[in-house]
Parts: structure tokens; C-alpha cells; sequence
């Protein structure tokens, strides 16, 4: 019974590396196998109807398809009656074949060990199936027992061709793992020694160097002291500056003031004056219009000599006079600005 399982075992994982059943040709090589083990209800796909034979058996899978296969073998063993007589050794062996294949399966992590299971399990396929067939065949129990010895022989050669890579590999890890931590203990023991060695080295250099630490730490805060003394005096300076200029400042504003106030005064002034000389001018042009006529009235050319003469002599008058208005107003602006 339990070289049975084995084969169930084989024929599980054959069927998962099908294409998808509804897209499977019929030119395919694996066509009448998909298709046989579909109507003997071993395979009935996923929901949506695909096979997805490139993806991997999951354990639920594939105790689905153990329990498939045991009950369809059981059945089509009543059916021939043939019974496969085992010896108690044989099962034992079988057993531990069984946990030893599970073992490996589970120890084997490289993806590629699990494609060279695959394809290896690919060449016992056909043994599988011929046995199924030889089953539905109501073949003679003989005949079953050669066949399923004969799968087992198979299934023997890729067990231990398993085991040999399983063991390669865990010696492999092992050699390696015991190579890297003698390394890594060597460089450890390597790193430790000069930490040991540098310590006494550093402890020497940090005594011979401990007066000059000191000496350089007072003279540095001695420094330090002088520069800000430096600083506080350059601070009190420019607080005596900006406080002088600030007492400048509003005594040119108050002085600003003052001379605006006198300058305002002058204006006024001035312009006073101004008017008083405008009326002056009128009034010399109203003299110098009344001579005119003057002038005109008298036909004696002497008399008209002396008129000019007296009009001259009364615009100079006039033009002077307007020079030292100027001249006044000019002189009190100067004296506002001085003041």
C-alpha cells in the first residue's frame, strides 16, 4: 500500500507540471495523460478552469490528489482483485523512503535541485501511467508488482541522487561556515590584539602629552580673557560714540530748527521789503511819466536838457535804492544761516 503512495506521489507531482488544462493541444506531448488523468477525475483543474501546470504544488494540492488517486486505485483494485501481498520489512523501508524523500524535498532550498526533481520526475511519468493503465486493464497482479517494482527502482535512483546533492550541499555550507568563522575568529583574534597593543600606546601619548594639554588650556582661556576684555572695550567705545553722535544729532536738529524759524522771519521780511520797493518803482515811474509831460509843455531845448538830466539823476536814485534792498535781504539770510 505504501509503494502506492509513492506512486500517487509521482503522479501528482507529474500533473502539476502540465500546461493549463483548457489550453492544452491536442498536438501536446502530455495531451493523452492530461486528458486521462482528467476523465479518471484525478485532475479537474481550478475554477476558472485553467490547469497551471508551471506553477508549484502547494501541500494542500497535493493532499487533494493523494486522496484522489487512493481512492481511485482502491477502487480499481476491487475491481481486478488483485492483491499486492508486502512484506512488514518492505513497509518499514517504504516508510522511511517516504520521510526521507519529505525530508529532502524540505531541505533542498536551490531552485534549480527542485527543476532537476521535476525533470527527473518526468522520466517515471510514463512508468506511472503505464501502471495505471495496466490497472484498467485488469492486468494480473504479477504484472502490477513488476511494474511498480520496477517505478521504485526509478524512484530509488532519484532518492538517492538526491540525497547525494543534499549531502554535497550540506557539506558544501558546512565547509564554507566552517572556513568563514575560522576566518572571521582570525581577524577578530587580529583586531583584539592590536586594540591590546594600542591601548598602553595611547595611555603613554595621553601622559607624555598631559602638561602641554594643560599648558595650551591656560593659555587659551588667557587668551580667551584678553579678547574679550578687547571686545567689552571696543563695545564701551562705540556705546560712547553712537551716545555722542546721538546728543549731535539733536542739537543740529534743535539748531536746524532755529535757523529755520530766523530764515521763515527773513522770508517775511524780504518780501516786505519787496512791496516797499515796488511802490518806490511806481512812484519813480509816475515822476518820470509827470516829466515827460513836462517835457512836452516846454519848447525851450535848454529847459528839455535839464529835464533829462533831472530824470537821469532820479532813476539812478531809484535803481541804487533797489540794489541795497537786495543787498539787505541778502545780508539777513546770511546772518540767519550764521546764527
Amino acid at each position: 500500500m505504501k509503494r502506492l503512495l509513492v506512486i500517487v506521489a509521482m503522479v501528482l507531482v507529474s500533473a502539476f507540471i502540465f500546461a493549463e488544462l483548457k489550453d492544452v493541444p491536442e498536438n501536446h506531448w502530455a495531451y493523452d495523460s492530461v486528458m486521462m488523468l482528467e476523465k479518471a477525475g484525478i485532475v479537474t483543474g481550478y475554477p476558472d478552469g485553467t490547469f497551471r501546470g508551471a506553477s508549484n504544488i502547494t501541500r494542500y494540492e497535493l493532499a487533494v490528489f493523494l486522496a484522489r488517486v487512493m481512492n481511485l486505485l482502491e477502487k480499481e483494485i476491487q475491481k481486478v482483485s488483485v492483491t499486492v501481498d508486502v512484506h512488514e520489512n518492505d513497509i518499514n523501508a517504504l516508510y522511511e523512503i517516504s520521510g526521507s524523500l519529505k525530508k529532502a524535498l524540505k531541505d533542498v532550498a536551490k531552485k534549480e535541485d527542485v527543476e532537476v526533481l521535476s525533470k527527473r520526475l518526468d522520466v517515471i511519468d510514463k512508468d506511472v501511467i503505464r501502471i495505471y493503465e495496466s490497472l484498467t486493464k485488469k492486468v494480473s497482479s504479477e504484472d502490477v508488482e513488476k511494474m511498480i517494482n520496477k517505478s521504485l527502482d526509478s524512484i530509488n535512483d532519484q532518492i538517492n541522487f538526491l540525497y547525494k546533492k543534499v549531502t554535497l550541499a550540506e557539506e558544501n555550507a558546512a565547509k564554507y561556515t566552517d572556513e568563514k568563522y575560522t576566518e572571521l575568529s582570525a581577524k577578530l583574534l587580529n583586531v583584539e590584539t592590536n586594540v591590546n597593543n594600542a591601548i598602553p600606546m595611547l595611555r603613554n601619548l595621553v601622559y607624555q602629552n598631559s602638561e602641554s594639554i594643560k599648558s595650551l588650556d591656560a593659555r587659551l582661556v588667557k587668551y580667551i580673557n584678553v579678547k574679550i576684555k578687547g571686545v567689552d572695550r571696543k563695545l564701551s567705545e562705540i556705546k560712547d560714540i553712537a551716545q555722542f553722535n546721538s546728543d549731535t544729532l539733536n542739537g543740529l536738529a534743535a539748531k536746524l530748527g532755529e535757523v529755520e524759524y530766523a530764515l521763515r522771519k527773513q522770508i517775511e521780511k524780504t518780501n516786505k521789503n519787496v512791496e516797499g520797493l515796488k511802490t518806490e518803482v511806481t512812484n519813480v515811474k509816475a515822476a518820470v511819466d509827470e516829466n515827460k509831460s513836462a517835457i512836452e509843455t516846454k519848447a525851450a531845448k535848454e529847459d528839455l536838457d535839464a529835464v533829462s538830466k533831472k530824470v537821469d539823476s532820479t532813476n539812478m536814485l531809484s535803481i541804487f535804492g533797489l540794489i541795497l534792498g537786495v543787498v539787505g535781504v541778502g545780508l539777513g539770510v546770511y546772518a540767519a544761516f550764521i546764527k
